[in-house]
């Protein structure tokens, strides 16, 4: 089987947790050795980072306006049986003549989206991208319940898988004994991570739990 990855969401110098989510299943794919070859779309800004990352995985420069009809002649010429979103958002790539399996991380957006117009469209687009893809993944069964939650009609089509661990990266954490009592959350630092409300609950159990 080939696979066709789209990475047009990554752009140069990009650290997200949906970029480093997107790069730890291609080293999964390198690791597994599992007879699934992959292909992956690629912004022009980020042709070089991902090359360095991964010299071994053939890549297509493309931008994200490219048109199905283009991408279907590459499906074709290089032999894809399956279409790939690891984030699925409302501009993403759908509705190719391959199957797609796409991930949808969260619908934050949709609940934390204060204006009435801008919710109600991102919904509509959203539906209309999740309608195309033939199967769908989210990383929890609380992302999973708020998408059926918005989105009935499409709890049937969507796979819980959890988010990896990286059992390869090593921290000395020796050099943090100074810091005791202290948290370790792997984070962004936007509101909706509730980042706050964390620290808060850790201050009043920090004395009653071991270090």
């Amino acid at each position: 089987m080939r696979v066709l990855f789209d990475l047009l969401y990554i752009q140069r110098s990009s650290v997200t947790g949906v970029s480093i989510y997107a790069e730890r299943l291609i080293r999964g794919f390198l690791s597994c050795n599992n007879g699934v070859s992959i292909v992956v779309l690629v912004l022009p800004d980020y042709a070089t980072d991902f090359k360095i990352r991964f010299p071994s995985i053939p890549y297509v420069i493309i931008n994200r306006k490219v048109k199905n009809q283009y991408l279907n002649c590459l499906i074709d010429n290089l032999g894809i049986d399956l279409f790939f979103s690891p984030y699925l958002y409302i501009w993403s790539i759908a509705g190719l003549k391959i199957p797609q399996i796409a991930v949808i991380h969260d619908i934050q957006s949709l609940f934390l989206q204060k204006n009435i117009v801008y919710r109600t469209l991102y919904k509509a687009l959203l539906y209309n991208k999740l309608k195309i893809v033939d199967r769908i993944i989210t990383i929890s069964e609380y992302s999973k319940n708020s998408i059926v939650e918005k989105f009935p009609s499409f709890g049937s089509k969507i796979d819980v898988v959890y988010n990896s661990i990286d059992f390869v990266s090593k921290v000395n954490m020796a050099k943090y004994e100074e810091f005791k009592p202290y948290i370790l959350d792997v984070n962004s630092l936007v509101p909706y991570k509730n980042i706050e409300t964390l620290i808060n609950a850790f201050a009043l159990i920090k004395n009653q739990i071991p270090h």
